[in-house]
């Protein structure tokens, strides 16, 4: 999610990344005919290190004693994914009652087992995602899905791995969407369309994000609707420039709350050999 806020004493903060607490995964990975499997257990602590403005201890000593000594508030949660035949993953977390149940399916890769389509032929090719997905637990229950239909040319999806490219002229759009069902307080969309050569490409995209936190920040009730241009150049095989402005885009949103309301700027550059 995009946070929540708490109160010390009578001073109220805000917690970008939706928790107070400490989250440290142990699991093993192996297969049962075929079938991966993901095995371990969740171990959930208060960050003590962390004082009331928000800010790591640096001791580095004191951080690595507080992440190995067990203490007496932790709690520990049974963890179970796996992948049922490419195309279904089931994600599980049990502790002293249920905590969450998290199941995807990917379309594209049902559509192949049940042999309705191929990765070759041409509706196969286009079909690169749709996801579905929802994430169930006793505070929360979250639909969403995740669809992109595009036929870029082969230099755009190579321009970071080893083959080369060819030339060409293609476009895509994708949509993804969220909708929280308990609260019914939360929900998100996004739409994004792009076209480009083996060598450009430009993508605009428009968002929706509603989310109470919002309203701090001056969004009329707690909705933010936003957009991004966005483009990227790929003047050699291994090497990426991209740039992009955005306003009230969910991606600052959700992560820089303190973005709402102004221009946001990004730029990158990817080099790899």
């Amino acid at each position: 999610m995009t946070g929540r806020t708490f109160t010390i004493g009578e001073d109220g903060y805000f917690d970008p990344y939706g928790r107070v607490l400490q989250d440290d995964l142990c699991v093993a990975l192996f297969s049962v005919f075929h079938v991966p499997v993901d095995v371990g257990f969740i171990r959930t602590r208060v960050t003590a290190d962390i004082d009331e403005t928000g800010v790591r201890d640096t001791d580095s000593v004191a951080a690595i004693t507080h992440f190995f000594i067990p203490s007496s508030g932790d709690e520990y949660a049974f963890y179970f994914n796996n992948c049922l035949f490419t195309c279904l993953d089931l994600n599980m977390i049990l502790s002293d009652a249920f905590s969450s149940f998290s199941p995807r399916l990917g379309i594209p890769a049902l559509l192949r087992v049940t042999g309705l389509t191929s990765a070759d032929s041409g509706f196969g090719r286009i079909f690169k995602k749709g996801d579905l997905w929802g994430h169930f637990s006793e505070d929360e229950t979250l639909l969403g899905a995740d669809f992109e239909i595009s036929d870029y040319p082969a230099g755009r999806a190579s321009a970071v791995q080893e083959k080369p490219g060819a030339s060409g002229f293609g476009g895509g759009i994708s949509v993804r969407g969220e909708y929280e069902l308990q609260e019914q307080a939360y929900s998100s969309c996004r739409v994004e369309a792009g076209a480009g050569t083996s060598l450009i490409a430009l993508t605009l995209a428009g968002s929706y994000l509603r989310d109470p936190l919002l309203e701090p920040y001056g969004m009329a009730d707690g909705i933010a609707t936003g957009g991004r241009l966005s483009g990227e150049i790929y003047p050699y095989r291994g090497l990426v420039f991209s740039g992009s402005v955005g306003l009230n885009f969910i991606d600052d949103i959700k992560f820089m709350t303190g973005a709402a309301g102004h221009l946001v700027y990004r730029i990158s550059v990817i080099f790899r050999i």
